[in-house]
């Protein structure tokens, strides 16, 4: 078996988004949809608030013309996660 440079190989980028790289206006476009689902569910139950945006963005990653979106959305749910858990810290501190 040959052995093949490093340099030489083709590769790919790990996770496939390079076309969600390419693609800023779908990732703007699901950061402002994953906000807004963050928003209409965290006025009803704000604790489960970022499971919606999660579980949207899950479910459009895995579609190749969806990636951007569902990575905009994703990156929504995580903001969320992070602003939670900082009301949670100040709450206790304070």
């Amino acid at each position: 078996m040959e052995e093949v440079e490093w340099s030489k190989a083709k590769t790919r980028p790990l996770g496939g988004f390079q076309g969600a790289r390419n693609n800023p206006a779908g990732i703007l476009i699901g950061l402002a949809v994953g906000m807004a689902c963050t928003f209409i569910a965290g006025v009803a139950v704000w604790f489960y608030a970022p499971l919606v945006p999660l579980l949207l963005g899950g479910v459009t990653v895995l579609f190749p013309r969806l990636r951007a979106f569902g990575l905009g959305v994703l990156a929504s749910a995580c903001g969320s996660v992070v602003f939670l858990a900082t009301l949670a810290v100040l709450f206790t501190i304070l």
